[in-house]
């Protein structure tokens, strides 16, 4: 598990990552994850404390070895190739806070199979999930259905779970 010494933080921006641990935990007061700070590093599973609100490019790029994402809760913005070519992903779980994701920011993770996206709309750039074609299961909120089509390549066994419209008022 990382320490707090294998961490460069500025002013809240997290601008460099020393350490080799596998697992990492971004340290509280972190805002920021800054740009290329994990690029290429074989990191499996990333734990992000509560005050992280942005994800900056390229942050996540070639974490080829990359499983599982544990996202702030605080989270509101993933911004362009933040984890793209992220091969070993499988499922993502994005925030109730989320506000946007960035073009390619999930470009080309050739395994993610699940998305869950927050309840409520969200701004999502085309080619967002770029080259991510093997998703079966996208959980959406019933305002944002109809993006679904300009966003992905579906994967044969894409199912797609929509809460039931007729509830809302």
């Amino acid at each position: 598990m990382s320490n707090a010494g294998d961490f460069i933080i500025e002013n809240g921006v997290l601008t460099k990552y020393l350490g080799k641990e596998t697992e990492v935990t971004i340290p509280e007061g972190v805002i920021v994850i800054g740009e290329n700070v994990f690029l290429g590093k074989n990191i499996v599973r990333v734990i992000m404390s509560d005050t992280v609100e942005k994800i900056d490019r390229y942050a996540f790029r070639n974490c080829t070895m990359l499983k599982e994402v544990v996202f702030s809760k605080n989270l509101k913005r993933i911004l362009w190739c933040a984890f793209q070519f992220c091969t070993k992903l499988k499922k993502v779980c994005l925030p109730e806070s989320l506000e946007s994701i960035k073009a390619d920011a999930f470009g080309y993770c050739s395994q993610l199979k699940e998305l869950v996206l927050p309840e409520h709309d969200l701004e999502i750039e085309h080619h967002a999930f770029n080259g991510s074609n093997k998703i079966e299961k996208i959980t959406m909120p019933a305002s944002i259905g109809s993006f679904v089509s300009k966003q992905f390549r579906f994967s044969e066994k894409l199912r797609i779970d929509i809460p039931d419209i007729s509830a809302l008022p």
